[in-house]
Formats: structure tokens, C-alpha cells, sequence
């Protein structure tokens, strides 16, 4: 995307926030992508929070594939989230889940020892005077 503009905080009919940001943006043009642009990811993940991204005339998109162009529902492909075997899907996966913090097999993110618990806790754990929490 080019031109990406600050967030704008989106607020509910009563003014209040409603925890959504909007931005604007402009898409690349792409001859091969659907529609004649290229689109950035409908779903992604920063560290443990996920995010869905929404914008005005956005083509179809598949959360299993997360490929473009027809919907869940629609889906023919089976694909695990977790190890990418095309043999299953996430909820039947017999792998280890990783942790989405620093992807280690021991631990979740709710249990990770990175995992800030709160704005003071950050400054004690990087000060050296033991982890924050």
C-alpha cells in the first residue's frame, strides 16, 4: 500500500470509541492481482493480537486458504494453520501449538516469559530488577 495515513480512531452512533482504528490507503496497481490491484492481507498477526483488515469494494476472502476470491464457506482446500499440511485442518493438528510471542514449543503466549503483563512491569523487567508483571 502507498500513501498510508495516521490512524483515525473509529468511534460507535453514541461517540464513543469502539476499539477500531481506521486508515486510508491507496493499492497498488498489480495486472495479476484480482481486480487489477494488489491486496494486502485480509487477516494478519502482530505478536499474540490478530487483526482483520476491512476496506471499500474488497474482493472475497478465505480464512482457510487466505487466498482471495471466494469464501470460507466456499473453501474446497484443507489446510492446517498451525504446521501447513494440506492432509488436515487446525482442529484435528496432533503438532505442538508454538507460542505466538517468541515461538517456542514449551509454552503458550499466556505462559511466555517475554510477555510484558503490564506498562510498569516493562520497565522493571528491562531495568534488569526481574520480570515485570
Amino acid at each position: 500500500m502507498d500513501g498510508v495515513s495516521s490512524a483515525r480512531l473509529l468511534r460507535d452512533s453514541l461517540g464513543f470509541w469502539n476499539g477500531r482504528r481506521g486508515f486510508q490507503a491507496l493499492l497498488r496497481e498489480d495486472p495479476k492481482g484480482q481486480g487489477g490491484y494488489l491486496h494486502p492481507p485480509a487477516m494478519f498477526s502482530l505478536g499474540a493480537d490478530r487483526g482483520t483488515l476491512f476496506y471499500a469494494r474488497q474482493p472475497p476472502f478465505c480464512r482457510r486458504c487466505m487466498a482471495y476470491g471466494h469464501i470460507f464457506a466456499l473453501c474446497s482446500t484443507r489446510k492446517c494453520r498451525f504446521c501447513g499440511s494440506g492432509e488436515h485442518e487446525a482442529k484435528d493438528c496432533d503438532e505442538p501449538k508454538a507460542c505466538h510471542g517468541c515461538g517456542s514449543l514449551a509454552h503458550l503466549w499466556r505462559d511466555c516469559p517475554a510477555r510484558q503483563r503490564s506498562y510498569a512491569g516493562h520497565f522493571c523487567y528491562n531495568a534488569g530488577e526481574g520480570i515485570g508483571g
